[in-house]
């Protein structure tokens, strides 16, 4: 878990200042991939000992992709509630 939350900050580190159509594919499936993992119980208690572990820098870049993906599950979760109804 600690290499793969690596790996995802330095895809958002390497893709700042990157506005293609396939950095944003990638930004976006990075986010979605933080949001499923973070929904499994274990995964949570790993993402909680890797943020300890890491530099401030790091730990404030991945905080901000996990700040994301919460924001767009909450996006997408009335979504899914209206389609259910329809």
């Amino acid at each position: 878990m600690n290499l793969l939350l690596k790996a995802i900050i330095m895809i958002f580190s390497a893709s700042e200042d990157d506005s293609s159509q396939e950095v944003s594919d990638i930004r976006t499936n990075v986010v979605r991939l933080v949001s499923s993992l973070a929904q499994i119980p274990s995964s949570a208690v790993c993402f909680k000992d890797v943020l300890l572990s890491m530099p401030v820098s790091h730990k404030q870049q991945l905080q901000g992709v996990i700040r994301a993906s919460v924001a767009q599950h909450q996006n997408a979760s009335p979504m899914k509630t209206m389609a259910s109804f329809l």
